[in-house]
């Protein structure tokens, strides 16, 4: 220590350990290195020495990945070999060691799985191991049978093959969401028969045939139904509601009897219609559209199909002459081609629709005489048509002169000299007009009214005639009957009135039905009011009826009261609001009408809350139904008094109990099938304001983010523009902050590092990078970007390009002892940079001494008798000094001058100092045992070597 103080010689350097020991506790004065530390009393720290800058032997290369916590798995006493590894201190995943090289891996026997170690086991103990199914696509039964150690299947599992996997997922064993049935052994009954699996519904079709009859297993639905053997009874399956699809909306219109046009070989197209069953007319089908209908060259008429056709045969037909009015003979002619006039039809024109009609053309009830041709004798004769009958009034008159052709009846008679006994021939019997049917109900004395010369009108009656009632005749409209003015009553007139006197009448109220107070008022005669009648209009037989009693009064015409309700229903006059009635300020009729005191409407519109002060059991309105769901009273949080039902929103804040007693996909919606799968807790991520977004609390999930966060998963998978991973989201993402991610695992990342390190996904070289064509992994890892390993394999020299102040890699540290830039001088690119094995002192700068003359601090003397310059001189030196030996005669000088800079060296703002220095003798002396010669006025150089001359003069000195 006494040398190696940094002054008279190198001592501790400032990167030297921190410690108080003296150097030889550690070095010897053999080699300065290896050096031996004694570790008594260190317990922790040991990355302050053991790093790359600490000093000591720092993590070897091959050095699994952990923090630089050493003491967690080393020990100061023996350092090596490990006898624990303390699993939280080591950085990447349990593969990046246990591959079977570093430490044990999986064994031979282990279960093929993608998973990584961590997915099952944890690092308190290999095992029990919790097997992550997330890789596991098939194979399951290579474990899970009864002899492959893991659960096999139930004793009451279906009858399947071992295809576990084609049923199951990893995810959620149970319950199994689907079945391939083609891994399914036996019958379709064996499992569904509604206990196993669902099997036939209540309202299925009856039928014994089996499942596969019908059904496939790829989709229960649609069904393929063989209909061999079915010959009626269609509609039974074939209609609304039954199962089988029902007639089409543009079906025609008919009964449901689908065999009597369909068969069950052919359902489509129907070659027979049974028009039996077809409801409606035959233009709803027969509309040329549907199916043919009128040609164009049919008779014009507006007749329906089935007014001249039958369902049996469109042909032959009967025509219905219903539409035709005239020109009959353009049919019904000799060349018309309907039947014409027979030969011995009666002379007439062509008009034959003028006594012949389309509805019946045979006989014909009546004849239009302008049409006939001749006498009217000519035709009856009694022979071709009726003549004068046999009780004929005897006369030799011709038919006209008392008929016309207009109408055999009434006939014009020359009554002169008849005074009576009309009947005798105006009888039904007697040949003239009897009485017509609307004739008063009279004796046969027509006399004793009419006169033979005025038949008409009569201007007299004689009541002594006449049979019947008064209102018979008396109904104003065969003779005046009750004025307008009259009352209004059902009576016949001679309850009141008499054939003596139509005045007094005795008045009967059996008939009357209103206008009561024309005569029951003030002023009307008969009895008003009484004084404490209510207050009422005076429509008295609104209420009052005449024919019972006036003072019973069985209903109340309400229509026609005058003022409110309560001016009768005050329990006084009328029955009022009962004891138990609600309390409310409301007027009768705000809930109850007059048709009915009950069932009454009652008006919430000023009601907005405390609804179940009346909406209770005892309350007397509609409480809640058994079946409402479990809440608090407060009716309003959800209900509105404008529409009770249905409720359009839930006030969760009153519902009791946890969210699936309702959420249960029964009483309301619940988890879809494509929902995560986990525990009933709905709460736990959604809320009661809205259901999405949901906030999902990842407290407690560690690992198997790619379980949820897949594209199928239902979480939100990793987005397209992701840097290419591993599904291992945890080895990056944290459940608390997802983003931004602080840290990336880079053992989980797929591709090169500068698939990422691009400097746009991810930070890249800077701008003043070396150039260079290395990938970053050649130099950096992925533990941290700096300090960075460069590997210097085949670099020799020309260390300070880089290693200078401005050339961007470390350069000499201020304390470096002062010596030229040849850095490879001293220092090895493929050692320990900062462990120089030997010196090279050619490069050092500065005065040179020997120990003798140090320690006198006098100059070296030399034996040269004249002084000689020494120079030396780099290639691309950059400073100038000299080493002086000076005697009483003489000196001698090395000079170390600068030299011009190569032009193809390397560009660096520092010059290089050359690795071979050029020594020059001045003219005139003799140096370090050498000669010198005078040549062209100059010195001439004769030595073996520039070196070999150094070395000499560095020896004698």
């Amino acid at each position: 220590m006494s040398c190696h103080d940094n002054n008279t010689a190198q001592g501790k350097t400032g990167d030297h350990i921190q410690s108080a020991d003296t150097c030889d506790s550690c070095h010897t004065t053999t080699a300065w290195s290896p050096a031996t530390f004694s570790h008594d009393g260190i317990v922790s720290g040991c990355s302050s020495c053991h790093s790359i800058g600490g000093g000591a032997t720092p993590k070897s290369p091959d050095h699994i990945n952990t923090s630089d916590n050493c003491e967690s798995c080393h020990t100061t006493t023996v350092w090596s070999p490990i006898t624990r590894v303390d699993h939280l201190e080591v950085v990447g995943t349990c593969f990046s060691c246990h591959d079977n090289s570093t430490a044990p891996g999986k064994t031979l026997d282990h279960i093929q799985s993608a998973d990584t170690c961590d997915d099952c086991h944890g690092t308190s103990a290999w095992t029990p191991a919790l097997f992550d199914h997330s890789g596991i696509v098939d194979g399951c039964a290579t474990c899970h049978s009864s002899g492959g150690g893991a659960t096999a299947r139930s004793p009451t599992h279906i009858n399947t093959s071992e295809s576990c996997e084609a049923c199951h997922s990893t995810g959620a064993w149970d319950p199994v969401i689907r079945v391939d049935h083609l891994e399914v052994i036996g019958t379709c009954v064996s499992c569904h028969d509604n206990s196993t699996a669902p099997g036939k519904a209540t309202n299925h079709i009856q039928s014994a045939d089996t499942c596969d009859d019908c059904h496939t297993t790829n989709a229960w639905t649609p069904a393929t139904f063989s209909h061999d053997g079915i010959v009626n009874g269609c509609v039974s399956c074939h209609a609304p509601n039954r199962g089988a699809t029902p007639k089409t909306p543009d079906h025609i219109n008919t009964s449901d009897n689908c065999e009597a046009c369909h068969t069950t070989t052919v359902w489509s197209p129907a070659f027979s219609v049974d028009h039996i069953e077809v409801v409606g007319t035959c233009f709803s089908c027969h509309d040329n559209s549907t199916a043919p209908g009128k040609p164009t060259n049919h008779f014009q008429s507006a007749d329906t199909c089935d007014d001249c056709h039958t369902t049996n045969a469109w042909s032959p037909a009967t025509f219905d002459h219903g539409a035709i009015s005239d020109n009959c003979v353009q049919c019904h002619s000799p060349t018309g081609g309907a039947t014409p006039k027979t030969p011995t039809h009666i002379n007439t024109s062509d008009v034959c629709e003028a006594c012949h009609i389309n509805t019946t053309w045979s006989p014909t009830t009546r004849v239009d005489h302008l049409e006939v041709v001749g006498t009217c004798f000519s035709c009856h004769d009694n022979s071709t048509v009726p003549g004068k009958p046999i009780d004929h009034i005897q006369s030799g008159d011709n038919c006209e002169d008392c008929h016309s052709t207009n109408a055999w009846t009434p006939a014009t008679f020359d009554h002169a000299g008849i005074v009576d006994g009309c009947v005798t021939c105006h009888s039904p019997t007697g040949g003239a007009t009897p009485k017509h049917p609307t004739h008063i109900n009279t004796s046969d004395v027509c006399e004793s009214c009419h006169t033979t010369t005025v038949w008409a009108p009569v201007l007299r009656v004689d009541h002594l005639e006449v049979v019947g009632t008064c209102f018979s005749c008396h109904d104003n409209s065969t003779a005046p009957g009750k004025p307008l003015d009259h009352y209004q009553t059902s009576d016949t007139c001679d309850d009141c009135h008499t054939t003596n006197a139509w005045t007094p009448a005795t008045f009967d109220h059996t008939g009357i039905v209103d206008g009561c107070a024309t005569c029951h008022s003030p002023t009307g005669g008969a009895t008003p009011k009484s004084p404490t009648h209510i207050n009422s209009s005076d429509n008295c037989e609104a209420c009052h009826t005449p024919a019972g009693a006036w003072d019973i009064v069985p209903q109340v015409d309400h229509l026609e009261v005058v003022g409110t309700c309560f001016s009768c229903h005050d329990n006084s006059t009328a029955p009022g609001k009962p004891t138990n009635h609600f309390q409310s300020a409301d007027t009768c009729d705000d809930c109850h009408t007059t048709n009915a005191w009950s069932p009454a409407t009652f008006d919430h519109g000023a009601i907005s809350d405390n609804c179940v002060q009346c909406h209770s059991p005892t309350g007397g309105a509609t409480p809640k139904t058994p079946t409402h769901i479990n809440t608090s009273d407060v009716c309003e949080a959800c209900h509105i008094n404008t529409t009770w039902s249905p409720v359009l929103r839930v006030d969760h804040l009153e519902v009791v109990g946890t969210c699936f007693s309702c959420h249960d996909n029964s009483t309301a919606p619940g988890k879809t099938l494509d929902h995560i799968q986990s525990g009933n807790n709905c709460e736990d991520c959604h809320t009661t304001n809205a259901w999405i977004p949901a906030t999902f609390d990842h407290a407690g999930i560690v690992d198997g983010c790619v379980t949820c966060h897949s594209p199928t998963g239902g979480a939100t998978p990793k987005h397209p523009t992701h840097i290419n991973t591993s599904d291992v989201c945890e080895a990056c993402h944290t459940t608390t902050v997802w983003a931004p991610v602080l840290r990336v695992d880079h053992l989980e990342v797929v591709g090169t590092c500068f698939s990422c390190h691009d400097n746009s996904t991810a930070p890249g070289k800077p701008l003043d990078h070396y150039q260079t064509s290395d990938t970053c992994d050649d130099c950096h890892t992925t533990n941290a970007w700096t300090p960075a390993t460069f590997d210097h394999t085949g670099i020799v020299d020309g260390c300070a390009t880089c290693h200078s102040p401005t050339g961007g890699a470390t350069p000499k540290s201020p304390t470096h002892i002062n010596s030229s830039d040849n850095c490879e001088a001293c220092h090895t690119p493929a050692g320990a940079w900062d462990i120089v094995p030997q010196v090279d002192h050619l490069e050092v700068v500065g005065i040179v001494t020997t120990t003798r003359q140090r320690r006198a601090n006098r100059p070296i003397t030399s034996r040269v008798r004249t002084p000689v310059t020494i120079a030396i001189r780099p290639m691309h030196g950059h400073r100038r000094h000299s080493i002086m030996a000076r005697s009483a005669t003489t000196a001698c000088s090395v000079t170390r001058r600068p030299a011009v800079r190569h032009r193809r060296h390397l560009p660096t703002s520092t010059p290089v100092m050359s690795a071979r220095p050029v020594i020059s003798i001045r003219r005139g002396h003799r140096c370090c045992g050498s000669t010198t010669s005078k040549s062209s006025g100059r010195a001439s150089r004769a030595m073996t070597t520039r070196r070999d001359v150094l070395q000499s003069y560095l020896r004698r000195s």
